[in-house]
């Protein structure tokens, strides 16, 4: 991970392409918190990566894509701009916009969903041909989720610390359901 993190990886929450680089679609990322650009998130706020990039030629399938991994090189996750057109069953989305035009997209990652800690984000521009990857353009940078908001406990398990909801049947039915299998202590 630490040559990964070499040279051009950016430890400011902001990542632009350099001139001699040989990238021609992806421009720039960025994290942004309430729409503010920051470097430092709080673990219970939620946060947008920003990327830029160009348009590639008219008859380019490509996605942009969000890759999050922690400083220990785990991969959290992968997002792609084309994933709810795909799974819905619409392929690849149209995106309305001219080849050689500048854009901005946002993926939106909730609060609480990751633990306290430095992350690696590799935003890609990614072309494919023929369900094969022909062309891959990434960026790199570096962002915290600092400990603000986070009131669990140090040692929970997991990658990832998702808030999720609970509830408790308080009905007569739940406790005449009887129990299958066997508890073990987790001690044992």
């Amino acid at each position: 991970m630490a040559a990964y993190l070499e040279d051009d990886t950016i430890q400011s929450g902001e990542w632009t392409r350099s001139l001699d680089d040989g990238l021609h679609a992806l421009l720039a990322a960025r994290v942004l918190v309430s729409g503010v650009p920051s470097s430092i998130v709080p673990f219970d706020a939620g946060f947008e990566v920003e990327i830029r990039y160009v348009v590639p030629g008219p008859d380019e399938n490509f996605a942009v894509s969000l890759r999050v991994a922690n400083m220990q090189g785990v991969d959290i996750f992968s997002s792609s701009d084309t994933d709810l057109a795909l799974t819905a069953g619409a392929g690849v989305r149209e995106r309305g916009h001219p080849p050689g035009q500048e854009v901005a997209i946002r993926c939106s990652i909730p609060g609480g969903l990751l633990r306290p800690g430095s992350y690696l984000l590799t935003p890609m521009v990614i072309e494919v041909r023929h369900s094969h990857i022909e062309r891959m353009e990434a960026g790199r940078l570096v962002m915290e989720v600092s400990d603000v908001g986070f009131h669990l406990e140090s040692t929970r398990w997991g990658v990832v610390t998702p808030l999720l909801p609970w509830h408790t049947d308080h009905s007569s039915h739940a406790s005449s359901t009887p129990l299958v299998g066997s508890v073990e202590s987790l001690n044992d």
